[in-house]
């Protein structure tokens, strides 16, 4: 497009771009909702725009290790890496908040409703993202979520609610509400003590702090069903 002198435009490419040179840049939606200097980095060149000015974010680790400053993926569960994936487990203490993921995966391969991915931080395996599509003009679900008890901590699990909701309104902007069900936040007691709760390892809090609501009393099981408008 045309620019008179003074004008500006925010972009980001793999290369200088001089006055007056044409530009082709392809957009990557999957990575519409990481941070600035996170896309470029793994769009691997290096930027010196305000984003990424160390000043600004901190020095990229290259620490192999998890970290905050580890890039999120979500990719799609194969035959490479299922069992992977079907093996990751919480803390002890918040197995009663969701079935294990080798279930989520059975019922995810038989439902046509179902979206599920795995969650890498750089090329770690961490977690594992499931959300359920009933009614894709209004309505999206979180049917399983969890982070490895091994990285929480690190800011990963509200990176991927906040992935879910990006991802929702990137390809359905007419999706209203994102829906999840959570433990009480007072924990709750089963017959199965697997399954007992206690208030410090419910979710309830974590997703209240993400901005989702109560929206019905705990059912059958004990657990709430929360939502969040899109």
């Amino acid at each position: 497009m045309p620019m008179g002198k003074g004008d500006t435009i925010s972009c980001f490419a793999i290369k200088d771009i001089r006055p007056g040179e044409e530009i082709t840049f392809a957009y990557f939606g999957e990575f519409d909702c990481l941070l600035s200097h996170t896309r470029h980095k793994l769009l691997h060149f290096v930027c010196k725009c305000k984003a990424c000015l160390p000043d600004n974010v901190g020095e990229i680790s290259t620490d192999s290790t998890p970290n905050r400053n580890s890039i999120l993926t979500f990719r799609e569960v194969t035959e490479d890496n299922w069992r992977a994936v079907a093996n990751l487990s919480l803390k002890p203490g918040q197995t009663g908040n969701l079935a294990p993921n080798v279930w989520s995966l059975c019922e995810a391969h038989y439902s046509e409703d179902a979206w599920v991915r795995a969650i890498y931080a750089d090329e770690t395996l961490v977690g594992m993202l499931m959300m359920a599509i009933w009614d894709p003009d209004e309505a999206y679900y979180i049917w399983r979520f969890m982070i490895d008890g091994r990285y929480q901590g690190l800011g990963y699990g509200r990176r991927g609610v906040e992935f879910a909701i990006a991802h929702i309104r990137q390809h359905n902007p007419r999706a209203k509400t994102l829906g999840v069900m959570s433990t009480p936040p007072e924990g709750k007691k089963s017959e199965n003590p697997l399954k007992n709760v206690k208030p410090e390892d419910s979710p309830h809090r974590f997703y209240e702090r993400l901005g989702f609501k109560e929206i019905a009393p705990p059912d059958e099981d004990g657990e709430i069903m929360m939502s969040i408008d899109l």
